[in-house]
């Protein structure tokens, strides 16, 4: 959870003489020796609080099946199961989780103490931005924040660590890997960063073995999108070789981003390399849906003005984007709220 950063990083950081996660362990060690004392040692309840973990656990194994097979169907399987199996696993488990509430109902409380610290942890990493936000927006209105601070740290020393901690947590990359030149479903992956995730640097790499087999126009759409998400640094990257696990590990390597936070698309039945070999690259999105637009011959889309059925040469499609997004631009800035700055030649 620390390497997909819902956690904070220095449980991910590892011992140098030994090479093992040194605070993970012994805050594992801390939690089972707090649950050992607040429970007198007692094998039965511990044997309970145990029993209702691993339920959960295996809850969440029976419903997340579902819903990989509902919302990921193009995932390569090597077993496939009906899910029929999968309700039927859900309803034992249910059943035996009901059994352990039942004879021993007092644990929920201990289960509920435990669980409420692990999620608060959660829910304040993912929160950091604007905690840290928020500090500084405190700092310099007001004057009783600022007097409270200054008897622990200079207000100074305290501003400049909130920015170097928001600065560094903007500038953690993330890299989206692409197939294909398709706008929109780079614009579907850059709306997940921007929503999900803290690192505000998207790097969109595209594998290649031959110079033939690049995308046309790839360099323009980022270049578009890059406008488009002004909190969002978007650059385009073009690897040559075959996409695949040591392509992935080396690429890391190179970039120092890590495995975990590379995301791809949902790979079809016809993927080489199974997804487990990738390393921890993180599936975001399933295949791009079929285009409604155009399964109509002669109708105009909404967004470009253009008929997706008539020819086009890029030269006239690229103007006409950038039409589009000058009149956007001129909106934008109509607004008192909002200030855009379009400039499709400058450099990423």
């Amino acid at each position: 959870m620390a390497g997909d950063r819902c956690l904070p990083e220095f449980f991910s950081e590892t011992n140098t003489w030994r090479n093992t996660p040194h605070y993970t362990i012994l805050v594992f060690f801390g939690v089972c020796s707090s649950m050992c004392i607040m429970l007198d040692g007692d094998i039965t309840l511990l044997a309970a609080i145990y029993s209702i973990s691993f339920l959960l656990v295996m809850g969440l194994f029976a419903f997340c099946g579902l819903w990989l097979k509902i919302n990921r169907p193009t995932l390569p399987r090597e077993i496939k199961s009906h899910p029929a199996f999968f309700v039927c696993g859900l309803l034992l488990v249910s059943c035996a989780f009901t059994a352990v509430v039942l004879l021993h109902p007092e644990m929920l409380t201990y289960f509920y103490i435990y669980y409420g610290i692990t999620t608060t942890m959660v829910m304040l990493t993912f929160a950091r931005v604007s905690i840290f936000k928020s500090f500084l927006q405190l700092m310099s209105h007001s004057k009783v924040a600022r007097f409270i601070i200054q008897w622990f740290v200079h207000k100074r020393v305290a501003e400049e660590w909130a920015h170097q901690k928001l600065k560094n947590l903007q500038d953690q990359g993330v890299v989206y890997f692409t197939k294909r030149a398709s706008m929109s479903q780079i614009n579907r992956a850059l709306q997940y960063i921007e929503q999900n995730e803290e690192a505000r640097w998207v790097k969109v790499i595209h594998c290649y073995t031959d110079l033939d087999q690049i995308p046309p126009n790839l360099e323009e759409y980022v270049r578009i999108l890059d406008c488009v998400y002004p909190t969002l640094k978007v650059d385009s990257i073009l690897v040559r070789g075959e996409f695949s696990p040591a392509m992935v590990q080396y690429i890391s390597k190179r970039i120092q981003v890590k495995v975990n936070c590379m995301f791809i698309n949902c790979p079809k039945i016809d993927f080489k390399h199974p997804l487990d070999r990738m390393g921890g690259v993180r599936v975001i999105l399933n295949s791009e849906k079929p285009n409604p637009f155009k399964r109509l011959a002669g109708t105009t889309s909404p967004f470009f003005g253009l008929s997706p059925t008539s020819p086009m040469r890029g030269n006239d499609y690229m103007a006409l984007v950038q039409d589009k997004l000058s009149e956007d631009e001129k909106d934008m800035q109509s607004s008192p709220d909002y200030s855009f700055n379009l400039d499709l030649d400058r450099g990423n």
